[in-house]
C-alpha cells in the first residue's frame, strides 16, 4: 500500500503517517530482490527507482515518513564500476548504500558481487536492542522499519567521523613498516596450491615486529584461534572490528580500552602461517571487507 494521495496524507496528520508508513513492509520481503540491469537512462526499472528515491526523499523531510513502501533491487558489479559512479547512477547518497550492503569503504566492492539497493535514503543499523538505536540518534523507536535485527532510519546520513572512517581517514597501518604479501580477495593457497578466498591483507615483518591498534577500541578476543593462531580482536564504533592474526605474543587482554597506535601483540607465525607476517582483517556487522583504504597502507 502506498501513501500517494496528498489528501490522505494531510488527513493521517504527522503522528499517524509516522505510525503507518513506518509499519509498511513489502508483501514479497522475503523474496529475492529483482535484478536492476544496466544503469544507463534506457532502463526502466532504474529511472522508476530514482522517482522513488526522490519521492520519499521529499515525504521524509516534510512528514518523516515514506511515500512508496521501502524495497531494494540487485545490482551486480561490472568490471569498471566503482562505489561513486554506481552511487551517482542510482541516486542514492553513500551511508545508504554503504549500510545497506555493510560497506566499510568504496573499495569493498568487487566485480561480480551484488549489492541492494533502497528505494529510500537511510541508515540500516544492525541491533537487537532497539532502546539502543534510540540512545544512539535520539529518536523514538517508532520511526524505525525493522527487518530481523536491521533497522532502518529514514533520512539519517553518516555523522562527520562515520564519513571519515568510509573514505578510509578513521583507521591507521598495524604494521607501518611492513610489506604486503597477499591481498584481499582470491588468491592461490600456499598450503593447498586451491583458487581461495583471502578475507584480510598479509603484511609481512620480522618477528617479534610491535603491531598497533588500527583504532581506538575494545578489545574483545585474545586468544588462540584455528588458523589465526595468536589473535586480537578489537571492536570499534559504528560496527566495526579488527583482527590481528598469526601474533608471536600477545599484550592486550580482553575487556581492556586501547587507543589507537596502541601496541597490542608481536609479529609471529602462529596458526596457518608460512612465514612471520600479520594477518589483518576490518569487518565491519562481522563481515570481512577490503582493508584497501586504511591510512598507511598501500596495495601494489
Amino acid at each position: 500500500m502506498l501513501l500517494k494521495n496528498r489528501k490522505l496524507l494531510r488527513r493521517v496528520g504527522l503522528v499517524g503517517l509516522l505510525f503507518w508508513s513506518m509499519t509498511l513492509v513489502a508483501n514479497d520481503a522475503d523474496a529475492p530482490p529483482p535484478a536492476l540491469g544496466e544503469l544507463d537512462n534506457a532502463n526502466g526499472q532504474l529511472l522508476r527507482l530514482r522517482r522513488e528515491i526522490a519521492d520519499n526523499l521529499r515525504s521524509t523531510a516534510r512528514f518523516g515518513g515514506l511515500e512508496h513502501e521501502l524495497r531494494f533491487v540487485r545490482y551486480r558489479v561490472q568490471e569498471g564500476d566503482n562505489f561513486f559512479v554506481i552511487m551517482a547512477r542510482v541516486s542514492q547518497d553513500a551511508a545508504t548504500l554503504a549500510s545497506a550492503n555493510d560497506l566499510a569503504n568504496p573499495n569493498a566492492l568487487l566485480p561480480g558481487t551484488d549489492i541492494l539497493i533502497p528505494n529510500a535514503r537511510g541508515l540500516f543499523v544492525h541491533s537487537e536492542d532497539p532502546n539502543a538505536i534510540q540512545r544512539r540518534f535520539g529518536r523514538e523507536v517508532a520511526l524505525l522499519k525493522q527487518k530481523g535485527d536491521l533497522w532502518f532510519l529514514p533520512g539519517q546520513r553518516y555523522n562527520n567521523d562515520e564519513l571519515r572512517i568510509f573514505r578510509g581517514d578513521g583507521f591507521q597501518s598495524p604494521l607501518p613498516n611492513g610489506r604486503i604479501t597477499s591481498r584481499y580477495g582470491s588468491r592461490l593457497d600456499p598450503f593447498t596450491n586451491r583458487m581461495t578466498f583471502h578475507g584480510g591483507l598479509d603484511i609481512a615483518a620480522a618477528l617479534g615486529t610491535p603491531v598497533y591498534a588500527s583504532r581506538e577500541g575494545r578489545v574483545v578476543r585474545a586468544e588462540t584461534a584455528p588458523g589465526y593462531g595468536q589473535l586480537v580482536v578489537i571492536e570499534h564504533e559504528y560496527g566495526y572490528q579488527t583482527y590481528y592474526g598469526h601474533l608471536s605474543a600477545i599484550k592486550v587482554a580482553v575487556g581492556q580500552t586501547v587507543p589507537a597506535g596502541h601496541i597490542i601483540g608481536l609479529v609471529g607465525r602462529t596458526g596457518r602461517a608460512t612465514g612471520p607476517h600479520l594477518h589483518f582483517e576490518v569487518r565491519v556487522n562481522g563481515q570481512r571487507t577490503n582493508p584497501r583504504l586504511v591510512h598507511g597502507i598501500t596495495v601494489p
